[in-house]
């Protein structure tokens, strides 16, 4: 009888390993399942990511397109469209603090670094406030020669 009870507790003993084991297998198939559901969602959260890092990149470089457009087109322009010519290099510098100021937002919006955010808006302030001023002497003083100009053709109509 001692063999039996024996045998007894040993097919129970097999039978708890295999159900130890069964439910270990069942957990780490669980698990497996569970991880590649994570893995998916966060590999799709990242082709998201992705997409908006991209679309913002292509946001920043448009105006730099326009940019580069508005220079080619004003070197095949003739000396009778000087005006126009002046109008498509004065248009370069607001494109430029335009992408600038894009490049700013997608930073703040995906790193979040306050610091450097502040720094490039602080730059980009500074420099368009400088080029304002420039092309506000430039202005004034296109406007002087005009003034001049339309002095001396006036005397010389008269002949005096």
């Amino acid at each position: 009888m001692k063999a039996t009870a024996t045998g007894c507790k040993m097919v129970r003993l097999h039978n708890l390993m295999e159900a130890f084991i069964f439910l270990i297998g069942q957990l780490i198939v669980q698990e497996v399942i569970l991880l590649n559901f994570v893995t998916t969602r966060q590999e799709k959260f990242i082709k998201k990511m992705e997409m908006k890092k991209c679309i913002l990149a292509v946001i920043v470089l448009l105006p730099i397109f326009f940019i580069i457009i508005f220079l080619i087109v004003s070197q095949f322009l003739g000396e009778e469209h000087l005006a126009l010519k002046i109008l498509f290099y004065g248009l370069t510098f607001p494109c430029l603090f335009a992408s600038g100021w894009f490049a700013l937002i997608s930073l703040n919006f995906f790193y979040n670094i306050t610091s450097l955010s502040t720094a490039l808006g602080s730059f980009i302030w500074w420099m368009s406030l400088i080029l304002f001023f420039i092309f506000g002497y430039f202005l004034v003083y296109v406007i002087y020669k005009f003034i001049e100009g339309v002095k001396k053709f006036k005397i010389n109509q008269k002949g005096y």
